[in-house]
């Protein structure tokens, strides 16, 4: 069995670690967070830090949201390269905060790990993978829809089902039941 190379963790001597902090979603466009502001020093309240990345399962974000990210501090090294571009968009009056074009940040900028939910505001349900290897997606209010290229499947919360497509095919090995108070064909 081969076994994996060891990468020392950096030392506080040999490069700033990332901090975890909550942040403000400054700008957005398209979903995706363009800077934010952080919490908690009030130093750096107003000054918007560049965002390097997105976690792959955030839903989209918007101004005012509050989220969870890791901080990469100025001379930061730990960050894979391929997530620390030439430059990032301008968060100044000049049109591009420089960057080295190693894996070492000369600027801070964040990466968001996850979104806070609003005092009040429900969890989210998610798809949750069985034990058995099935999938189970629960809504507990509201609709459920599913669409791909004009096709759509809609479980609605009132209990009604909803199927729409160019075509509907059903097939079974054994018995394929249609049961209702009323059948309606045509």
């Amino acid at each position: 069995m081969e076994q994996a190379a060891i990468i020392p963790f950096p030392t506080t001597q040999s490069a700033p670690l990332p901090t975890v902090v909550a942040a403000e979603v400054a700008t957005a466009e398209g979903g995706r967070a363009l800077t934010v502001t952080l919490h908690g020093d009030p130093r750096e309240a107003n000054r918007p830090v560049p965002v390097l990345a997105h976690a792959r399962d955030l839903s989209g974000l918007a101004v005012g949201d509050v989220v969870v990210v890791l901080l990469s501090a100025p001379g930061d090294s730990t960050l894979p390269a391929s997530l620390v571009p030439t430059s990032l968009p301008s968060v100044s009056s000049s049109p591009s905060t420089p960057l080295s074009t190693s894996n070492s940040l000369r600027e801070p900028a964040a990466l968001i790990l996850h979104v806070i939910a609003q005092r009040g505001e429900r969890p989210r349900q998610g798809l949750e993978c069985r034990p058995d290897g099935s999938f189970l997606f629960r809504a507990d209010a509201g609709d459920v829809r599913l669409e791909a290229n004009g096709a759509m499947l809609e479980l609605r919360a009132d209990g009604q089902i909803q199927i729409d497509g160019d075509t509907v095919h059903t097939h079974a090995h054994g018995e394929n039941r249609i049961t209702g108070q009323r059948i309606e064909l045509n």
